[in-house]
């Protein structure tokens, strides 16, 4: 009973604010790996329900019937949580995506981390060349 009531806690998560995409995605990421839906949100941990070739679901069989269930509650509670976590405005962007929580997940990824990559690879090329101008003086 107990755990039953744990898995249904409401998560917390980081505000969501673009310019520190970064940031929060390690906080996201080690929350969620923390509850154990960080597989779910980032997609390496598929939708278990049996599809048709046409993506339709087919009947669940029985000996599959808990974990698919348990998979669509975990899906709920992930993408619940990074909603909640989100400005509107952001909102507003994943009207398309806002059933999937991994969709969620690439199209946040895909809008600031890939820019935010950069903006690291600049940083820390910055300071490569500060840190070598500051030896160049000392020689």
């Amino acid at each position: 009973m107990v755990e039953a009531a744990a898995q249904n806690k409401k998560i917390t998560l980081r505000d969501f604010k673009s310019d520190e995409f970064k940031v929060w995605q390690v906080s996201t990421k080690a929350t969620l790996k923390l509850h154990k839906l960080l597989g779910i949100v980032d997609g390496t941990d598929p939708d278990p329900t049996p599809r048709n070739p046409d993506g339709t679901a087919r009947a669940i069989p029985p000996a599959l019937r808990a974990r698919v269930t348990k998979w669509q509650e975990d899906h709920e509670r992930g993408r619940e949580a990074i909603i909640r976590c989100l400005p509107n405005t952001e909102l507003l962007k994943l009207v398309d995506v806002q059933d999937d929580a991994s969709a969620i997940w690439r199209r946040l990824y895909d809008e600031y981390g890939r820019s935010s990559n950069l903006e690291y690879v600049r940083a820390t090329n910055d300071l490569a060349l500060l840190k070598k101008g500051r030896q160049d003086r000392n020689k």
